[in-house]
């Protein structure tokens, strides 16, 4: 989350004070008259704002990042400062725009500007830091379709009254297991779908065959009798199913069904008795198979019913017990990936910290000179003349030097295959079945989600990742808005 402003969609704030007269007063320079709204601390200004379009393609649809169809800005908070903010500044306010009365006009086809009136500026300002969110976000938690749609990130530090210290301000993603579930604590049920996964695993590895005294398990087969073949295949098969690490319902639904079709015989008959050999053993495993789908569910999506991504959670064979567990995390690559720290994308948010300018003669309209041109004002290298640096008690116009950024980054991703035709690595990772043929042409691989690691905890007031953060966080984003399914030359 932290900025990266090649990739920023980027903007301007600006003030301007009310056209309005009054008697001169001896406290200002060159005769300048006081602003009628000075108060004592504050004058009241109009507000124009400024957000010119990106640019550059992204994973969202051009209505969330709001590239070819602005939606305006939301949720706007304006902290005023006497200076460059710093650790353990307090601002001298804090400004909730949408207060502000609707735009009074605007210049918006060509200048991408709206004008807000009567927003009061302490006097002696002269820094701004300005915050907001695209019209749409979530502010408050609520849907996960929404949170996916629009992302989410805190702001529980600008929710005023008034102003907090900036070391006070800072922002946070969202954890998608917020009613945290502890997985590595689960047990085998019926309840729960997680549950179920539990129960599907644990009711095959607890296959066995008996005849008073004589049991043979499947896990711990120890017999020298019968078909070695089939003795062979039974030992082989347990160890490649002990080795499992996928947890989600559809891979052990796949893995259960692959199981069955390496076992080689059909399931126990009904009023069948098993054989206490390997061909009774392996029967009784398929007939336990069957009955662990059943337990399992065709409509089980586990972890996708929590709104995790599949390759999210992972199971061991605890060996001392004898049972299936959840891990805690998954490995992937070198990266390990913890369920319980996988969050919603970040919302759009738009943040600038700036040096404020001011003049004491009121605008009339965005176009009627006296601002800078928008481009120049928009890349940072504007001529301010008869501009100020501070809020006088005669100041009727005031803008933001610097141009509006987006607060969060904005990552463009490509992936592409070396081939048409890719295999995977099943043969690798010593599966029950070899490489298979993986088609990445005519839609049969199509891009479904995006996990972006290293995310920190919290970030700061201006979006930089607060000092001894821990950067175990993983964005999660399933809304693939646009994405075009797989060819050789890249999704």
């Amino acid at each position: 989350m932290n900025r990266m402003n090649n990739f920023l969609l980027m903007g301007s704030v600006a003030l301007s004070g009310i056209v309005a007269f009054s008697a001169c007063s001896s406290e200002n320079d060159m005769g300048a008259e006081v602003n009628p709204t000075f108060d004592g601390k504050t004058v009241k200004t109009q507000f124009a704002l400024n957000v010119p379009y990106g640019n550059t393609g992204t994973r969202m649809s051009a209505e969330a990042t709001q590239q070819n169809n602005f939606r305006g800005i939301s949720n706007m908070k304006l902290l005023s400062l006497t200076a460059t903010p710093a650790a353990g500044t307090i601002p001298t306010s804090l400004i909730d725009l949408k207060a502000a009365s609707e735009s009074d006009g605007s210049d918006y086809a060509n200048q991408g500007r709206y004008i807000y009136r009567d927003v009061a500026i302490p006097v002696g300002t002269k820094h701004f830091v300005f915050y907001g969110k695209a019209t749409g976000t979530e502010t408050t938690t609520t849907t996960p379709d929404k949170l996916f749609e629009y992302g989410y990130l805190s702001d529980n530090s600008l929710a005023g009254p008034t102003a907090k210290n900036l070391d006070d301000t800072y922002f946070t993603l969202l954890k998608i297991n917020d009613n945290n579930i502890d997985l590595s604590n689960a047990v085998e049920g019926t309840s729960e779908n997680y549950e179920k996964v539990l129960k599907a695993l644990n009711d095959v590895t607890k296959t066995n065959v008996t005849n008073g005294t004589t049991t043979i398990e499947w896990n711990n087969i120890t017999i020298t009798t019968g078909s070695d073949l089939k003795i062979a295949q039974a030992q082989k098969l347990w160890e490649d199913f002990s080795k499992l690490k996928a947890g989600s319902a559809n891979s052990v639904r796949i893995t259960l069904n692959n199981l069955k079709s390496s076992a080689g015989v059909a399931a126990l008959g009904t009023g069948e008795t098993a054989t206490i050999d390997a061909d009774g053993l392996l029967k009784t495993l398929v007939k336990n198979i069957d009955v662990a789908l059943t337990t399992l569910g065709d409509g089980n999506t586990f972890p996708a019913d929590l709104n995790l991504p599949d390759g999210a959670v992972g199971v061991n064979y605890d060996e001392p017990s004898r049972t299936w567990k959840f891990t805690s995390s998954v490995t992937m690559k070198s990266e390990n990936i913890n369920y319980a720290n996988i969050t919603y994308p970040a919302s759009l948010d738009y943040f600038v910290s700036s040096p404020a300018k001011a003049r004491d003669d009121a605008s009339t309209g965005i176009s009627d000179g006296i601002w800078p041109a928008k481009d120049e004002w928009t890349k940072d290298n504007a001529t301010w003349t008869n501009w100020g640096d501070e809020v006088k008690n005669t100041t009727r116009t005031i803008a933001l030097k610097k141009a509006i950024q987006y607060g969060v980054a904005n990552l463009k991703l490509t992936i592409k295959a070396n081939a048409n035709i890719l295999l995977d690595n099943a043969k690798d990772k010593k599966g029950q079945v070899a490489d298979q043929n993986v088609d990445v042409t005519n839609n049969k691989l199509v891009m479904t989600g995006v996990l972006i690691g290293g995310q920190p905890t919290q970030v700061e007031w201006n979006y930089e990742p607060k000092t001894g953060n821990a950067f175990d966080l993983t964005i999660y984003d399933k809304k693939m808005n646009g994405a075009t399914p797989a060819t050789k030359n890249g999704i």
